[in-house]
């Protein structure tokens, strides 16, 4: 503790962010060998998650009032952006320490993350290179859009919903990279996972399984990662027993289906529908077999109760007797 406090007095986030910012202008200019310069990077931000943890409030106090503090927030960007799949992962994780909704001072915390890095995280998405660092960079701002749905509720919500960003991230599913529908696909599952009938209501009346049932249908009769994928979303919404989009879903694509002849591939989807809009329960047990039921328990306490009543009135006439026989 008492040398992370050192460190913070030595202005060591404003020394990493200009370290990281030297860095990337040499790499630019090809001065240093791209693995030494990656391993330089990782010792920075190692040693910026130390201090971070120990010292969270004066981090955020630096994000808050330090004129450096965009050359660090420019360093931290071109670690996800450009490093190598670890700077990138490493990178990840310090963001989901520094927006962890249990810290004291979340709320300045999330409001620098929520204005700052999401917006420029779509921007690059947006720019959709076909190289291997943005194909890495897109796990992992997918990893931290889930760890916000996960963890922000409202805060995440609004964003989605106000910024439309669903529908912004499916321009990926045009990618020739199947990792990037595959992670959007986890998105949307882990979206619904969470419940949030905000969110869900969203994504029924923007018909927003719509893109993901096209990329389904063109894999259906391949053996493929996607097709898997798919299906398990369709599964965990049947499970979940998310009624907009099990309603939206059949009744959108139903003929679709059968036009494609999957019927049997969402025969218990199709249940679950005729269920909910039946107005039966969605377990699959009718309100009149569970009276059956509880009628028959009662009827066999009542025939026990009976029996043992019986039995201790004869028992009390015997013992009457044998009393009258000695008396």
């Amino acid at each position: 503790m008492e040398f992370a406090q050192k460190l913070v007095e030595k202005n060591i986030f404003s020394v990493i962010g200009k370290a990281l910012g030297k860095l990337q202008e040499e790499s630019e200019s090809n001065t240093i060998e791209d693995r030494t310069k990656t391993i330089l990077k990782i010792n920075l931000e190692e040693v910026l998650f130390f201090v971070v943890q120990l010292k969270l409030n004066s981090f955020a106090d630096f994000l808050k009032s330090s004129p450096d503090e965009k050359i660090l927030f420019a360093g931290i960007i071109n670690n996800i952006f450009y490093g190598d799949q670890g700077l990138q992962i490493q990178t990840t994780e310090l963001l989901k320490y520094v927006i962890d909704p249990m810290h004291e001072r979340k709320i300045e915390l999330l409001d620098y993350f929520y204005d700052n890095y999401l917006p420029k995280f779509l921007t690059h998405y947006n720019q959709m290179l076909q190289t291997e660092q943005f194909y890495s960079f897109v796990q992992q701002y997918i990893e931290l859009l889930i760890y916000c749905v996960k963890s922000h509720g409202y805060r995440i919500r609004h964003y989605i919903i106000h910024h439309k960003l669903i529908l912004s991230l499916y321009k990926g599913f045009d990618s020739p990279e199947k990792s990037i529908a595959l992670a959007l696909i986890r998105l949307i599952k882990n979206i619904v996972l969470g419940k949030d009938e905000f969110l869900i209501k969203h994504i029924a009346e923007k018909n927003l399984l719509d893109q993901i049932f096209e990329v389904y249908l063109k894999n259906a009769r391949k053996n493929n990662l996607i097709n898997s994928s798919c299906l398990e979303l369709f599964e965990i919404i049947r499970k979940e027993n998310a009624k907009k989009l099990i309603i939206n879903f059949v009744e959108r694509y139903k003929e679709r289906i059968k036009e494609f002849q999957l019927e049997k591939t969402f025969e218990k989807l199709f249940i679950k529908y005729e269920q909910i809009t039946e107005g039966a329960n969605p377990e699959g047990s009718l309100p009149n077999q569970e009276n059956e039921v509880a009628n028959t328990k009662l009827a066999s306490s009542s025939i026990m109760y009976n029996l043992y009543f019986n039995l201790l009135k004869s028992l009390d006439l015997k013992i009457s007797k044998i009393i009258i026989q000695e008396s």
